[in-house]
């Protein structure tokens, strides 16, 4: 899987650090530090010691699935907002 540059752009943004030092921990050239990796997992959702201990893959996998989980999560509030709004038979979806 391939970071997009606005993702690594956002993420750095995110943590405070520079675009360069994101890109670097993401291929696998460094490592973070527990303060920075803290900055990284709350960004994305995700564990600290992954960005800590993990493979750039182990990294990119991680992300991805706090991906889908927090996406599957709107859905689901999504859902239950129209279900208490027109009720479970006219649901749009």
């Amino acid at each position: 899987m391939e970071m997009k540059r606005g993702f690594v752009n956002e993420l750095a943004r995110q943590a405070g650090i520079s675009h360069s030092h994101v890109s670097n921990i993401l291929c696998g050239r460094k490592r973070p530090r527990y303060k920075i990796a803290s900055y990284l997992a709350g960004a994305t959702g995700t564990e600290i010691y992954i960005w800590m201990e993990g493979t750039p893959y182990d990294i990119r996998s991680a992300i991805e699935e706090a991906e889908e989980k927090a996406r599957l999560a709107r859905e689901a509030a999504r859902e239950e907002y129209y279900r208490s709004v027109i009720g479970d038979d006219d649901i749009p979806f």
